[in-house]
């Protein structure tokens, strides 16, 4: 089990961040098996490497949207937890950020997957 410390240098961003009642932080738990707490304007986290790795990203690429005055969602932040976990388990399984070949490229939906087919192009 490891342990890490983040820190955000504005304060007036973390409850944007964190969201009601840290209903942010509490998804980061429960998707992604860690333990979080906050206080002032740190935030612990615990668990496996893996896992307090995504945390940690998710939380910082969030943190600066919030910087640059962009609002933070529900769907956004679950589509960001989805995104950065399919993008470190892609990076540990010996392929780096934005090498894909045509099977990885997909569109997922609530009921399926929709998955680029060789040969296939968009009209625009």
């Amino acid at each position: 089990m490891a342990e890490i410390l983040i820190s955000f240098d504005n304060n007036r961003l973390l409850p944007q961040l964190l969201g009601e009642q840290d209903k942010n932080l509490t998804k980061i738990e429960n998707l992604l098996d860690v333990n979080a707490s906050s206080r002032g304007n740190m935030i612990s986290i615990t668990g496996s490497k893996k896992n307090i790795s995504i945390s940690e990203a998710i939380l910082r690429r969030l943190y600066k949207k919030l910087e640059k005055g962009a609002d933070v969602e529900d769907a956004e932040f679950d589509a960001m937890i989805r995104m950065e976990s399919e993008s470190q388990n892609k990076t540990r399984n010996g392929k780096a950020n934005g090498e894909h070949n045509s099977t990885d490229i997909a569109i997922k939906t609530l009921k399926k997957s929709i998955t680029l087919i060789p040969g296939n192009r968009l009209n625009t």
